[in-house]
C-alpha cells in the first residue's frame, strides 16, 4: 500500500493481518496493539496527517470494531486522505467494505477529487 508501514515487521500491520489471517491471532494482536500505541501516539502529539488515522482504521477493522474503524478513517478523511481506489481494495478493511457507512464516504470521497480533478482541467485550459 501507499501509506506509512514501519520497516520493522514487527510495527507493520500488513504483517500483523497476514498472521492474523493464518491464525496467529495472538502474535498479530501484539503488533496490532503496538501500532495502535505508536499512531496515538502519533496523532496526540499534534500531527495531523492522514496516516496515522487511515492504519487505525485498518486494524480495527481487521479487529472487527466497525464503529472505530469508521471513525478514524473519517479522520483520515478529514486529514487529507484522497486515495478512494486504494480504500475500496484495501484488504485490511475487507470488515467494513459493505457497512453502508463505509459506501457513502467512498462516494463522497469520490466526489471531492473529482472536483479536484474538474478544478485543474479548468486551470489548465
Amino acid at each position: 500500500l501507499f501509506i506509512k508501514t514501519p520497516g520493522k515487521k514487527e510495527h507493520s500491520p500488513n504483517y500483523a493481518w497476514l498472521l492474523y489471517k493464518n491464525n496467529e491471532k495472538e502474535k498479530a494482536l501484539s503488533i496490532f496493539r503496538n501500532v495502535i500505541k505508536e499512531s496515538e501516539q502519533t496523532i496526540k502529539s499534534g500531527n495531523e496527517e492522514f496516516n496515522s488515522p487511515y492504519i487505525l482504521s485498518e486494524i480495527y477493522a481487521v479487529m472487527g470494531n466497525r464503529e472505530e474503524s469508521l471513525k478514524w478513517l473519517q479522520t483520515s478523511i478529514d486529514n487529507g486522505w484522497r486515495l478512494y481506489r486504494i480504500s475500496l481494495i484495501d484488504p485490511l478493511l475487507e470488515n467494513i467494505r459493505n457497512d453502508e457507512k463505509f459506501k457513502r464516504m467512498m462516494t463522497d470521497l469520490k466526489e471531492k477529487v473529482a472536483v479536484m480533478w474538474h478544478k485543474i482541467e479548468l486551470e489548465y485550459k
